[in-house]
């Protein structure tokens, strides 16, 4: 759950970046 919860964090805040 931790893995899981973690790619999404890093995906979530890449996609804050791009933005």
């Amino acid at each position: 759950a931790e893995v899981t919860r973690g790619s999404r964090s890093v995906q979530a805040k890449a996609i804050c970046a791009r933005l």
